[in-house]
C-alpha cells in the first residue's frame, strides 16, 4: 500500500499543481500607452492588455526596456509579447499581430508661436531641426523617405525629451501621435494649445500588441480571441478616457490638438 502512495506524493513534488501559462512581455516608456507608475506598469495600452490576459486566463510578467532592445528581444524569443507597436509594411512579416486597439497617425508638431515657420508639405520639413525617438517606426519612415536633413536630425531615447527640446526652442519640429503629445503636454502643465499640428507623416492603420514571428500558434490564437472579446465590450475607448478625457481611440484623436 505504501508504494502507490509514495508514487503519488513523488508525482506531486515533481510536477506540482497545474500552472497558468506565463507570458513574458516587453515594452518601453511611451505614455500614455505604456509607462511606469513607481514600479508598476500602467497606461492605456497596459490596461487593455491586462484585461485581455485576464480574459485569456494567462499569467504575465512585464519588463520595461529601451525600444531597440525590446524589438531585439522579441526577434530572439518569439513567444514574448511586445507593445505598443505600429504595424508597418516593413514589420508586417516579422510579427504575429493582435489588435489594433487605437489609430496610429503621426504628425510633425511645432510651437504655435513660431509664425515664422511654414510646413505645408513633407518637403518643407528638410529646412528645420527635427527631434525624434531612435528606433521608432516614424523615425525609420522619415529616414526611408529622406525627408529630413541628417544634419538637422536629433535622435533621442524617449518622447518626453523631444517635447522638452521643442519647448526649449532647441528644435523646430517633433514627430508624435496625438495621444502621446496630448499626454506629454498635460504632464508639463500645458493645455496643448502651445503646439500646432502641421503636416502628416503617417496614417498606417493602428497600434497593436504582437508576438515574434514563429510564436506558438495556439497562444497567438488565444490572445486574438481574448482581444476581440475585450474590444467588443468597448474597453479601448473606456480605458483611454482614464488618461485623456475627450480623446477617441479610433476616431480623429484628441480635439485639443486639432487645428
Amino acid at each position: 500500500m505504501m508504494r502507490p502512495l509514495l508514487a503519488c506524493l513523488l508525482s506531486l513534488v515533481l510536477c506540482g499543481p497545474a500552472q497558468a501559462t506565463r507570458i513574458e512581455i516587453v515594452t518601453t516608456d511611451a505614455p500614455p500607452f505604456n509607462m511606469l507608475d513607481g514600479e508598476a506598469a500602467s497606461g492605456f495600452a497596459t490596461d487593455i492588455l491586462r484585461e485581455v490576459l485576464q480574459q485569456a486566463g494567462l499569467d504575465y510578467h512585464i519588463q520595461f526596456l529601451p525600444w531597440p532592445r525590446a524589438l531585439l528581444h522579441v526577434r530572439q524569443e518569439p513567444n514574448t509579447l511586445i507593445y505598443t507597436i505600429s504595424r508597418t509594411p516593413e514589420r508586417e512579416q516579422q510579427y504575429e499581430w493582435i489588435g489594433p486597439f487605437a489609430r496610429h497617425q503621426g504628425y510633425f508638431y511645432k510651437l504655435s508661436n513660431r509664425t515664422d515657420m511654414r510646413v505645408d508639405s513633407l518637403q518643407d520639413v528638410r529646412r528645420y531641426r527635427v527631434a525624434t525617438v531612435r528606433g521608432d517606426a516614424q523615425t525609420d519612415l522619415m529616414l526611408k523617405l529622406d525627408i529630413v536633413d541628417p544634419d538637422l536630425l536629433q535622435l533621442v531615447s524617449d518622447g518626453d525629451t523631444t517635447i522638452r527640446l521643442l519647448l526649449a526652442g532647441r528644435v523646430d519640429l517633433v514627430v508624435a501621435n496625438e495621444f502621446g503629445i496630448a499626454w506629454r503636454m498635460k504632464q508639463h502643465g500645458l493645455s496643448g494649445a502651445e503646439v500646432e499640428r502641421t503636416v502628416m507623416l503617417v496614417d498606417d492603420g493602428g497600434y497593436y500588441f504582437a508576438f515574434g514571428k514563429g510564436a506558438d500558434p495556439a497562444l497567438v490564437a488565444k490572445l486574438r480571441k481574448a482581444f476581440a472579446e475585450v474590444k467588443d465590450k468597448g474597453s479601448p475607448q473606456r480605458l483611454l478616457e482614464r488618461y485623456l478625457p475627450g480623446c477617441k481611440s479610433w476616431a480623429h484623436g484628441c480635439p485639443q490638438l486639432t487645428r
